[in-house]
Order: C-alpha cells, then sequence, then structure tokens
C-alpha cells in the first residue's frame, strides 16, 4: 500500500491500515500461499479494499470496484482497476483462516494499548457472551436454512470489555439454526480473575457446575420458573439500590446443583425486579449489580456493528463470502479501536468514523487536529468511583434506536 505523497507525511489511510503491516502479515499470506498463482488482487490488496468498503459503508461489490475511479484510492493500494466480478471471485475463494488470524493479532495490539490506561470502571476485566442473528433471503443463501420461508447465520461473540475498551475477542460464525448454549463453552475461558456475563439463554445447570469446579467467575439472569431454595441472606440497606444479597441452592432433585450461588435482586430503571445469579462472592452487591449491567454493551456493539458497517448486506452468496465479510467488519472495529487508542482520541468512536471518512487522503496530521480539537467543557478531574452514583446514570440514560451513535457509553434499557 502506498502513499499518496511523495515526502514522508502519512496519509490517514496509511496509517489506519499501519497495524496490519506492523504485524508483517504479508508474511502470513505468504506461508499459507493465499497469493499462489494470482495475479491481480493479491490478498493483502483484497483485505484493504474490503475494509475501505467497510469504512465507507458500501453495500455492493458494484460500489467497491467503482472505487478505483478514484486516483488517490489507486495510489493507496497499488491497483488501478479491478472488476466485481473478480473481487466476487476471490472473495468467495479467500480462506477465513486468513481473516481469523488477523483478528488475533489485532487483538493482541489492542490489548497491549489497553495495559496501559487506568481503570475507569473498577470492576476488572468482562468477558460478555451472546449472539447475534442476520436474516438472509432464502433463494440466495439455500445453504443457511432455519426456517420454511427464512435463512440466517448467527454470530455468536465474546465481546472484552477492559479499561473501557471494547474488544470482539472470540467470534464464532453459524448457521441460525445452532442454539447459543452449544457454543458457550468454546466462549469461555478458565480464569479465576476473568468475570463471564452472559444472559438467560445461556442457562445450564452443568456448565454453572462445571464453572464452580473450575473457578470460572460469572454472572447471568435467573430464569423466572427457577426453582431456588435460599440458604442464608445479608442484610441490606432498605433504602439502597439491592433488595436481597442470600446465598442459594439452584434447582430440585436431579436438576439440583452440586454448589451453592450467590443471588443478587434489585430494581431496573422500569421498577422490574432483577435477579442475578454469580459464584463470585468476593465482590459486594452493587458491583454485580453493575457487572451484569455491563452486559448491555454487546447489545450496543451488535447494533453499532449493523447500523455502521456492512453485515447486512452481503457481497457474495457462499459461505466462505459470508464469513469473510463478517471477520471484516471485526477487522474494521479493531482498527477503528486502535486508531482511538494510539491517538488518545476522545471522541465517540462513531464521530472518529465520520471525520475519518472524510479525511482518508489527508495528512496524518490534519486529521489529528480534527479528533483532538480540545471540548468546549473542560473535564472536572479525577473524582472518587461511586457504584451508586454509576448505577443511576445507567438507569436513567436511554438508547436511542436511530442514532447507534454511544458504543463508547455505557446506555442501559433491558428488553424483555
Amino acid at each position: 500500500m502506498k502513499d499518496k505523497n511523495n515526502n514522508n507525511t502519512k496519509s490517514t489511510f496509511s496509517k489506519l491500515f499501519e497495524p496490519i503491516f506492523e504485524l508483517k502479515f504479508l508474511d502470513i499470506l505468504n506461508s499459507l500461499k493465499i497469493d499462489h498463482y494470482v495475479k491481480k488482487l493479491k490478498g493483502i490488496q483484497l483485505i484493504t479494499l474490503l475494509i475501505y468498503g467497510q469504512i465507507k459503508q458500501q453495500k455492493s461489490l458494484a460500489e467497491l470496484a467503482n472505487n478505483f475511479n478514484n486516483e488517490d484510492f489507486c495510489k493507496a493500494i497499488d491497483l488501478n482497476s479491478i472488476s466485481a466480478s473478480q473481487i466476487s471471485r476471490r472473495l468467495n475463494k479467500f480462506s477465513p483462516n486468513v481473516l481469523e488470524e488477523l483478528l488475533k493479532q489485532l487483538i493482541v495490539k489492542i490489548e497491549m494499548k489497553t495495559r496501559s490506561k487506568n481503570n475507569c470502571n473498577k470492576i476488572g476485566v468482562l468477558q460478555i457472551i451472546d449472539s447475534s442473528t442476520i436474516a438472509l433471503c432464502l433463494n440466495k443463501f439455500p445453504w443457511a436454512t432455519y426456517r420454511k420461508d427464512k435463512s440466517g447465520i448467527k454470530l455468536h461473540l465474546k465481546l472484552k470489555f477492559w479499561n473501557d475498551s471494547l474488544i470482539p475477542e472470540v467470534a464464532r460464525i453459524t448457521t441460525a439454526k445452532v442454539a447459543d448454549i452449544k457454543e458457550l463453552n468454546d466462549l469461555v475461558v478458565e480464569a479465576d480473575e476473568i468475570m463471564h456475563v452472559f444472559d438467560r439463554g445461556y442457562t445450564n445447570y452443568k456448565n454453572y457446575d462445571k464453572f464452580c469446579e473450575t473457578k470460572t467467575l460469572f454472572s447471568t439472569r435467573l430464569k423466572a420458573n427457577a426453582i431456588i431454595k435460599i440458604i442464608s441472606s445479608k442484610q441490606v440497606d432498605p433504602n439502597g439500590l439491592i433488595l436481597k444479597d442470600c446465598i442459594i441452592q439452584l434447582g430440585d432433585g436431579k436438576n439440583e446443583m452440586q454448589y451453592q450461588l450467590r443471588m443478587i435482586e434489585f430494581l431496573d430503571r422500569n421498577g422490574k425486579k432483577m435477579q442475578v445469579i454469580t459464584n463470585n462472592f468476593e465482590c459486594s452487591a452493587e458491583e454485580i449489580a453493575l457487572i451484569y449491567k455491563y452486559r448491555w454493551k454487546i447489545e450496543l456493539f451488535f447494533k453499532w456493528l449493523k447500523q455502521h458497517f456492512t453485515v447486512k448486506h452481503f457481497f457474495g452468496t457462499s459461505p466462505n463470502a459470508v464469513v469473510n465479510q463478517i471477520l471484516i467488519s471485526l477487522i474494521s472495529f479493531c482498527l477503528l479501536e486502535f486508531l482511538k487508542l494510539t491517538t488518545q482520541c476522545k471522541r465517540t468512536l462513531f464521530e472518529l468514523l465520520k471525520i475519518l471518512r472524510e479525511c482518508l487522503y489527508e495528512a496524518y496530521e490534519v486529521f489529528l487536529q480534527k479528533i483532538l480539537k480540545k471540548p468546549s467543557r473542560t473535564s472536572k478531574g479525577r473524582r472518587k468511583f461511586d457504584y451508586k452514583q454509576d448505577y443511576v446514570a445507567i438507569e436513567r440514560e436511554v438508547f436511542e434506536e436511530t442514532s447507534g451513535n454511544h458504543i463508547d457509553d455505557l446506555v442501559f434499557e433491558l428488553m424483555y
């Protein structure tokens, strides 16, 4: 990938894609022989083109091919022209293993950046697990049939929330028929310092016993029809946010759990009772309630991905093409997150994306000036973290479905 300038000034385009080349990704492509017998549109050029399409939110092969009418783009990607049919053939045959490897290495780079940040939420590392279904046309995607008249794929995701950064750490793409619970064990890491958060769709008492046995921390909602026996209860502040903090035995008879769990009960913003269970007996009840509320981050992530990247309009109809496009969207997100961390930008990721779209071919210094403009309101400085205040703030905020701009802000509105 070449810079459009002949001097030493980097363009924003080259800076965005810099992490890929710092990872010596070309060596990986060569070792996998991805470009064997390929005369045009090498692997790195295809990846760059697809990421560019995500940044620009392009929805067709024709739009991708039309990029080559832009001289700046041609110089940046080091390719003069390519047809939509050539892009399609290359995409259908391109191995998803390459993109999976790239995603893993980008995640490592982001994690290295986040280690230097101060932990603002005081809750450590959260692994938030959930899935999102993307509907497909039955006629075009018959291999993904999951109803008589519908096709679809499902993105099973483990989202790492650490030091206020979101990292799509593990992604598994299946047909929509695959149940969430079948993917849970592949998304959970056996580590006693990491908290896994997921909703009640993953309920499985055998898994809960296994997590307790391996000291794998988790937090999830309790199903309404769950059979519980209260072993002991802690006294709670009658004027506080927590209604109950108790030790319970979950299940009955053959379905009874071997290990005891902790149950925290509190009210959501609509006054409805929430019951969260966990095998974490160290954190305060307020912390456990906050931890589960952070699960909403993954819902915002899915919504953000669908609104601002191209994950509902597919460039190809083969399984390879679909999987590749989903992986490219996650890679694009990681590049944005890495750019945000590198520049220490205080703007939301959506604001950064909007400016990036307009400044791709400008000098990187110009881009920096635009994103690092001082805000009109100054900071109030470092303050002591107040769980109750943060809890109330979360309850007060409402996600605006039409904008989807607030992935950097914890926004909470429970959906039943």
